[in-house]
């Protein structure tokens, strides 16, 4: 979310930020970021599952952090692991086409929006009864 420089301005990383200067940060430009992510663009989930993660979880600032931190970030991850496991045990599923590259072509908006829809085809209900 924006933040307002303070009227006297700040200096950060050798350069001076005027007062009343209006800056943010996209929480989609951090994590595209190749000194923290190399080769950001490339699905690597194996990256998270290394000893030390402690840089890469700084750099998830999709909730924000801090005392503006977005306080419903424990439910929203909740949520999400309950959906996640809902569909993963009732259905077995496939992918309906191929994906058009190695990246889905998000755009940089608050909430993620793909370029294409991703299809997928249900095969079959585990919870229906026969």
């Amino acid at each position: 979310m924006p933040r307002v420089v303070p009227p006297q301005g700040e200096s950060y990383d050798g350069k001076f930020i005027p007062g009343g200067t209006i800056v943010t940060i996209a929480p989609y430009t951090i994590q595209r970021d190749p000194i923290l992510f190399p080769e950001p663009t490339v699905f690597k989930p194996e990256r998270w599952l290394v000893d030390n993660t402690s840089e890469l979880e700084r750099a998830l600032i999709a909730f924000s952090s801090g005392s503006r931190m977005c306080p419903g970030i424990h439910l929203a991850y909740l949520e999400m692991h309950m959906t996640l496991a809902m569909l993963f045990s009732r259905f077995a599923m496939k992918l309906e086409s191929p994906l058009p590259g190695q990246e889905l072509g998000w755009r940089d908006q608050f909430a993620i929006d793909l370029h294409h829809p991703v299809k997928i085809r249900v095969l079959a209900d585990y919870w229906m009864s026969d």
